[in-house]
């Protein structure tokens, strides 16, 4: 470990990362290396004090690190705590990646405690899994509320109930929301999900581009979305579908088009859904991109 001293940006290590040793050497590369901008780590069931110590790194005033990304299996009540508190004071970071596994709601509320905390400073949240129940859909809501510095969003989400979908959407909705760009992937979409989401699309006057992976939808499913698009309030400038898109800078690709790009109000009549993400593939704003 003593190597990554050295070492410039980025950094990823996987593995079975799991032990309060590595957790202490990691924590030390982040306090003594200036260049360090990037840091991915997967973890395998850590224990607590691990956590901890690596967090304890995070939350030195020397660290750089302004992208932080953490797979496996990570997120117990007390490694959110530990979290959370790096969100608070660590006020170089800026972007926040996390593939969850059935977080229960009370880590789900700790996590959000520091994202929507005054000092917080995440600008892009990427959060994947089987995250979105009604419970941690409130929290998240409440988070796009309050911080006010969060403006990109990405959320890939296995199958989430009705409830789920329209608490996010009333958190997306709000005045105080300062999302610009939004991306949904995996099954979210049904009839209820995408009349939340419409809702959303007419009332956000901030989002400007919206990216959707979309399996397999009803015709009343895309109809409801497409109100939304071409309601006179919606503010979409580039619009995603699977990988394809459908509107880029405020212009329409035709070729993507199932019909003529009719417009109502600068807004949509029909869109194309084309063939499946082959990765979950994103395209950032180009100020968000890595130097």
């Amino acid at each position: 470990m003593e190597l990554l001293c050295n070492y410039s940006t980025p950094f990823r290590l996987g593995g079975e990362i799991s032990t309060a040793s590595c957790g202490r050497h990691l924590a030390e590369v982040l306090r003594e290396n200036q260049r360090l901008r990037k840091l991915e780590l997967t973890f395998k069931s850590p224990d607590d004090k691990t956590m901890e110590l690596l967090c304890d790194g995070l939350n030195d005033p020397e660290c750089t690190v302004k992208e932080l990304k953490l797979g496996g299996e990570i997120l117990t009540m007390s490694c959110s705590r530990h979290l959370a508190e790096v969100l608070r004071r660590n006020q170089r970071l800026r972007e926040l990646e996390l593939a969850l596994k059935n977080p229960d709601a009370k880590t789900m509320e700790l996590l959000c405690e520091g994202l929507k905390h005054p000092q917080c400073t995440i600008e892009i949240l990427d959060l994947a899994g089987e995250t979105l129940t009604e419970s941690s859909s409130r929290h998240l809501a409440e988070v796009l509320r309050k911080n006010q510095r969060l403006n990109v969003l990405f959320l890939s989400l296995k199958n989430p109930d009705d409830k789920a979908m329209e608490v996010l959407c009333e958190g997306l909705k709000h005045p105080e929301c300062a999302i610009e760009m939004l991306q949904l992937a995996e099954e979210i979409l049904t009839e209820s999900c995408s009349r939340h989401l419409a809702e959303a699309l007419r009332r956000n006057q901030r989002l400007r581009e919206l990216s959707l992976s979309l399996k397999n939808p009803d015709d009343k499913t895309m109809e409801l979305l497409c109100e939304g698009l071409k309601h006179p309030q919606c503010t979409i400038e580039t619009l995603q579908l699977n990988g394809k898109y459908i509107i880029q800078n405020g212009k329409w690709k035709e070729t993507a088009m199932v019909e003529s790009p009719a417009r109502n109000q600068g807004g949509v009549k029909r869109l194309a859904s084309s063939e499946s993400l082959q990765s979950r593939k994103r395209r950032r704003p180009d100020h968000f991109q890595n130097p």
